[in-house]
């Protein structure tokens, strides 16, 4: 029995239903403020006019705007900061099984591309398919994006990708500020869950 493929799956249901949890939180605080903006509307255009009101409802609905973009990308930095450390930890229990002399601290490089390297060269596995690390390495510049670059999107060839993708999942303003919803990032728990179910399989 795969006792690691049970967890991984497990824990992949546990993402995903984070993920539902956060979406019906957003739509009733989104209900919430629509409740209140239609309440408060005939007092505050008395108090400061049409103008006034359109302003403040301008305001509530970016403000929401951000606050949903801020946990989508959240939940991406999240979701790869798991990928990470599972990966370290799969180097991890294959040096630690096979007594082996070489440790993932003794590979150049970094992040998931430090440990794919020892996966390769060290463990010698036929790692999984290519399409699923590319998706991988796509969440993991979207991760240095939101962590490093202010969430903006500097290199051009990733924009590029980004804006061919269903722009309801994910698209990069005119400023290159990126945009991401809940769909996106169930396929991206998807894509990171496939792969280490994988990697689960390739080791037994």
């Amino acid at each position: 029995m795969n006792i690691q493929l049970s967890l991984y799956k497990i824990e992949q249901e546990n993402f995903l239903n984070y993920l539902s949890l956060l979406e019906k939180t957003l739509k009733k605080h989104r209900k919430n403020m629509e409740k209140w903006l239609k309440e408060q509307k005939s007092k505050i255009i008395k108090d400061g006019g049409p103008d006034f009101f359109a302003s403040i409802e301008e305001s509530e609905y970016e403000s929401l705007e951000r606050h949903s973009n801020l946990a989508f990308e959240s939940f991406a930095v999240w979701l790869y900061a798991y990928l990470e450390n599972e990966l370290n930890q799969v180097c991890n229990r294959f040096t630690l099984r096979q007594k082996s002399t070489l440790e993932l601290s003794n590979i150049a490089g970094k992040g998931i591309e430090r440990s794919r390297i020892f996966m390769k060269k060290v463990a010698k596995w036929q790692l999984p398919k290519e399409d699923l690390w590319r998706e991988l390495i796509f969440l993991r510049d979207i991760r240095h994006a939101i962590v490093h670059n202010g969430r903006i999107i500097k290199k051009p060839k990733l924009k590029t990708f980004i804006n061919k993708q269903n722009k309801d999942e994910i698209f990069c303003l005119p400023n290159g500020r990126i945009v991401l919803n809940k769909e996106f990032c169930v396929k991206l728990t998807n894509f990171v869950f496939d792969y280490l179910e994988e990697l689960s399989e390739i080791q037994n």
